[in-house]
C-alpha cells in the first residue's frame, strides 16, 4: 500500500477476537470495511478505530470523540486542501467571515479525527469505537439472510461517521456550534425562491447540496435518528416496498449512510424473492461508499483518490447565429443530456427537446432560459472560483455522543 494514502488501523475487542466461531467473519467484513476507505481516500493519514459486539445496540452505534474549532480556520483547512471540483464549488459557497453562515457562530463541533487531518488539534485521532449486533446482521456476502443488514455496509456507515460523514456532521440539537455538513444541509422553503440552509431539528425538508442550488439527498428527520444521515425510506402502504428520495434523473436507492437501513432491500447481492425480479429499486442498490457519502467527506476536508473521483463534468459551449443558438459538448462526454429551465429553482429542470443530441440547436425566444447537461448515473459537479481567507482565535473542547444506525423491518 502507498505511503500517501488512508490508513485505518483495526483494534479488535476480545467478543471479536475471542469468537472462534464468527470471530474471522467479522474481522474479514470489517477489514473488507476498512479497504473501501482506504481506496477512496489518498489523505496520508492514520487512525485506530476499536471495534465490539454488543447486541444491546439496534444495529450499529458509534462513541465517538469531538472537537471544537474555529469556523474560519475549518475553512482556510478546507481552502488548502481542496483538489476537487465539488471543494471548489463548496468553498465558493462558504463566506470568508469569522462566523459561519448557519447559525452566526464563531466554532465548530467536529471529530476529532477530522479536526486532527486537517491540522486544527494535537489531541489524537484515536480513542473512538465503532459498536455493532450480531443478532441483526449478515456476516458475510453475499448475504444469506434477507432480513438482516450486510456487516460490512453497518460498519462503513459508522466509520464515515468517525471521519465526520453522515450523523457526526450535524449537531442540531445537541449543540450551540454546528457541524462540517451543516454547512451544506439546506431547505426549500425559503421566500427569496433560492435554498436557504437550515438547521431545523423537526418537519421533514432537509437537503445535502454542495452548491445550494442542486439537491444531492435528503438528510433524516425521524426523530432519534441522526440529523446527518440520509433520508432513508418511506414505506408504500400497498405494496410494502421502500420509497426513497433522490434528485431528478437518479434512480432511487438505499445508500450506505441512510438512518433506516432496509434490510432485505439492502442485501449484497440482492435475492428477494417475494418480488420480481426487475423494476425494484434493490436490485441496483449500492452496498459501499458511494456518491453522496463519499461527496460529503470529500468536501468536509477528505481526499478522494483517483480512483473514486469522477471525470470531470464537460463544459457547454455556445455559438449564436441569427435566431438559433447551437450547443455543443465534447463528444467524448457519454450519456449526458441537455436539459432547461426557465429558472434554477429546484425540480424545474425538464428534458430539452434536443435530448442527447450533440450539437443541440435551440431557437432563440425573447424568454430567459437555462441550460445543463446531465449524466443520469451521476449528480453534476460544477467548477467554481472562491475569494481570500480571514482567520479567528481558535478554543477548543471535547465532547462525545452516540451515534445510532437504526433498523426497521419491512412487512411482507
Amino acid at each position: 500500500m502507498s505511503s500517501n494514502c488512508l490508513t485505518i488501523v483495526p483494534t479488535f475487542d476480545s467478543s471479536i477476537s475471542g469468537n472462534s466461531t464468527d470471530g474471522p467473519a467479522m474481522m474479514a467484513a470489517i477489514n473488507n470495511a476498512i479497504a473501501v476507505f482506504e481506496n477512496d481516500y489518498s489523505d496520508k493519514f492514520t487512525i485506530n478505530i476499536t471495534f465490539v459486539v454488543d447486541t444491546s445496540v439496534a444495529l450499529g452505534e458509534s462513541d465517538i470523540e469531538f472537537v471544537s474549532v474555529s469556523y474560519s480556520k475549518f475553512r482556510a483547512a478546507l481552502k488548502t486542501r481542496a483538489t476537487s471540483a465539488n471543494d471548489a464549488l463548496a468553498l465558493s459557497h462558504l463566506p470568508t467571515t469569522s462566523t459561519d453562515p448557519v447559525v452566526g457562530g464563531a466554532e465548530m463541533m467536529i471529530t476529532t479525527p477530522l479536526a486532527s487531518l486537517l491540522g486544527l488539534t494535537s489531541r489524537s485521532p484515536n480513542g473512538n469505537t465503532i459498536y455493532f449486533n450480531t443478532n441483526q446482521v449478515n456476516m458475510t456476502r453475499p448475504n444469506p439472510n434477507n432480513d438482516f443488514s450486510d456487516l460490512q455496509s453497518v460498519i462503513e456507515h459508522e466509520m464515515d461517521e468517525v471521519l465526520g460523514g453522515g450523523g457526526a456532521g450535524c449537531t442540531a440539537g445537541e449543540s450551540s456550534q454546528i457541524g462540517s455538513l451543516d454547512l451544506f444541509r439546506y431547505a426549500t422553503n425559503s421566500t427569496d425562491r433560492t435554498l436557504a440552509r437550515t438547521w431545523i431539528t423537526n418537519g421533514d425538508n432537509a437537503f445535502f447540496s454542495v452548491d445550494g442550488t442542486n439537491l444531492w439527498a435528503r438528510f433524516n428527520m425521524i426523530p432519534g435518528a441522526d440529523l446527518g444521515d440520509l433520508w432513508g425510506f418511506a414505506q408504500d402502504q400497498n405494496t410494502f416496498l421502500p420509497l426513497y428520495w433522490s434528485p431528478p434523473g437518479v434512480t432511487p436507492h438505499a445508500e450506505v449512510q441512510d438512518a433506516i437501513s432496509t434490510a432485505s432491500f439492502f442485501s449484497y447481492p440482492e435475492n428477494f424473492e417475494f418480488f420480481p425480479t426487475t423494476n425494484y429499486y434493490y436490485e441496483n442498490t449500492s452496498p459501499d461508499l458511494a456518491t453522496n457519502e463519499m461527496t460529503m467527506l470529500d468536501i468536509i476536508g477528505w481526499t478522494l483518490s483517483a480512483k473514486a473521483t469522477p471525470p470531470p463534468v464537460p463544459i457547454i459551449s455556445f455559438v449564436g447565429s441569427g435566431t438559433q443558438l447551437t450547443l455543443s459538448w465534447p463528444t467524448n462526454a457519454i450519456g449526458y443530456s441537455l436539459q432547461q429551465s426557465s429558472s434554477l429553482m429546484p425540480g424545474s429542470w425538464v428534458a430539452a427537446a434536443t435530448g442527447a443530441q450533440n450539437p443541440a440547436v435551440i431557437s432563440i425566444a425573447d424568454s430567459q432560459e437555462f441550460y445543463r447537461l446531465v449524466n443520469t448515473s451521476v449528480t453534476p459537479a460544477l467548477v467554481a472560483t472562491e475569494s481570500p481567507q480571514a482567520e479567528s482565535s481558535e478554543e477548543q473542547r471535547v465532547t462525545r455522543r452516540l451515534l445510532r444506525f437504526g433498523r426497521s423491518a419491512l412487512q411482507n
